[in-house]
């Protein structure tokens, strides 16, 4: 999932239009720690909050951070929130600026 999408790290996308914000090495170590220990313990927490809810229509991965949060007192980065979603079957919409998302309804089954 996360090799897929290379753009995304632990803080979210990368820029989608312009310059990245980050120097290649720094956006390999962010990569990097998505995919890793730290990455996986906050993925999984976000999986916790999500079994329990559905992601409101247009919902946006900072309520997802904000949900997981409530429910299971971790804080998570924006990109394990908008991993966790995906492999839930949530679509992300992302934005032309910055490093969040939006999430359309969930892949047909």
């Amino acid at each position: 999932m996360i090799s897929t999408h290379q753009a995304l790290t632990i803080e979210g996308w990368d820029e989608q239009i312009g310059p990245s914000r980050y120097t290649s090495a720094e956006l390999v170590r962010l990569r990097d720690e998505l995919a890793g220990p730290k990455g996986f313990q906050q993925i999984i927490a976000a999986l916790v909050s999500l079994a329990f809810l559905d992601i409101p229509a247009e919902a946006s991965a900072y309520w997802v951070v904000k949900q997981t949060r409530e429910m299971t007192g971790e804080r998570i980065s924006l990109g394990a929130a908008i991993v966790a979603a995906m492999v839930l079957g949530y679509r992300p919409d992302r934005e032309a600026f910055g490093p969040g998302c939006t999430f359309l309804p969930r892949w047909p089954k």
